[in-house]
């Protein structure tokens, strides 16, 4: 129960709001593996801290333990700085987070990666990556732990990926009040260019926004892939030479159902759809 020029103004509304955010959504994104990977590896070990740091000027390393936080035995680490640069990276030491990566097998958990980051929320780029070089550090466990912490690991990846699914979904939904629909077109010659030829073209009308593609415009691309509002008109023309079939796949963007299919092979021929 809308006029056209209130459906106009409201999807364009719509779309605006949806391009902004396009950065703080991909923000989000790295955000959340950035947590899912920390939650993996606090269920193996409830998580790693620096137990204590000192400078050997003999030998110009850095000198650190770590711990656990679930009571596992601490292992020793070092970190190559030059003498002249030590005063300042002390700091930068000291509050850099710790970063490790573990393998796990039937009875035993091991290090196999460990950094100091000093990190710049400002400016990511000043970031600093220290290193640790660090010597065998392998938690033995019991069977009993061994079984609980792998079934930890695996329950948290398992509940990581539903969370990132329902997000997704969320977020499908979110696009699909202004484009419920995604076009994919592709050629039975593995390019839509090579289908399209010299005379062929792909047009595409989707609410007030219009676009032609020509094989100029998708060369080098395998398919083309649309997404579309509510009112759309798609009119596609094959190129002349025989043994091309343009197909057509219209689907709902959420959930990725077929709601539409047309192939077009005739040399010079043309498909043509609307909503």
């Amino acid at each position: 129960f809308e006029t056209t020029a209130q459906y106009e103004a409201r999807t364009a509304q719509e779309k605006a709001a949806f391009d902004a955010s396009a950065s703080e959504r991909r923000a989000e994104a790295e955000a959340a593996l950035t947590q899912q990977v920390r939650d993996w590896i606090y269920s193996l070990t409830g998580g790693l801290k620096l137990a204590s740091l000192g400078y050997n000027a003999d030998t110009q390393v850095f000198e650190l333990t770590t711990e656990t936080k679930n009571g596992l035995t601490a292992m020793s680490g070092r970190v190559s700085v030059p003498l002249a640069d030590a005063p300042q990276t002390k700091a930068l030491l000291a509050a850099a987070e710790l970063f490790a990566g573990f393998e796990i097998s039937d009875n035993a958990l091991t290090l196999t990666r460990l950094a100091l980051v000093s990190k710049d929320d400002k400016n990511p780029a000043n970031s600093i990556f220290y290193p640790v070089q660090f010597g065998p550090a392998k938690f033995e466990l019991d069977a009993h732990e061994a079984a609980a912490w792998k079934t930890a690991f695996y329950q948290n990846r398992q509940l990581a990926a539903a969370a990132e699914e329902a997000r997704q979904i969320a977020e499908r939904e979110r696009i699909a009040q202004v484009y419920p629909y995604e076009a994919q077109f592709s050629c039975n010659l593995g390019a839509v260019y090579i289908c399209l030829g010299r005379e062929g073209s792909i047009r595409v009308r989707s609410g007030d926004e219009a676009e032609t593609y020509t094989a100029h415009d998708l060369s080098g691309r395998s398919d083309l892939v649309i997404s579309l509002m509510a009112d759309f008109d798609i009119a596609a023309q094959i190129g002349s030479a025989s043994g091309r079939a343009l197909t057509l796949t219209i689907s709902d963007y959420v959930t990725g159902k077929t709601l539409y299919t047309e192939e077009v092979a005739t040399p010079g021929a043309t498909l043509k759809v609307s909503d």
